[in-house]
């Protein structure tokens, strides 16, 4: 995988029992927008399923990719959104599989 790549970003999640499902939403909200001025930031999708959340961000490379998860580690929102994540959530950066 080179940096010069289309790349995505998925994370798997639980909410933390007992957390505000409207309280979430609302970082995630604040998150997009957040996201909005990152360099090479192309999309951003929220999935529910009954216990279990997804989120998918869409990057012009994985060095952007890398780089904006980065930064967001750093930011307030990130502080805020991830008191209402459970400890086991999952993530990756790929690329998209071209058959």
């Amino acid at each position: 995988m080179t940096g010069s790549e289309s790349s995505v970003h998925i994370v798997i999640m639980r909410l933390r029992p007992g957390t505000s499902r409207e309280g979430f939403l609302d970082a995630t909200r604040r998150m997009a927008d957040w996201l909005q001025s990152q360099p090479g930031f192309l999309g951003y999708e929220l999935y529910e399923a009954e216990d279990h959340w997804a989120d998918r961000l869409e990057w012009a490379s994985t060095t952007h990719a890398e780089k904006g998860r980065q930064a967001f580690l750093t930011t307030e929102i990130y502080t805020e959104l991830i008191r209402y994540v459970a400890d086991d959530h999952q993530g990756l950066i790929g690329r998209r599989v071209q058959w």
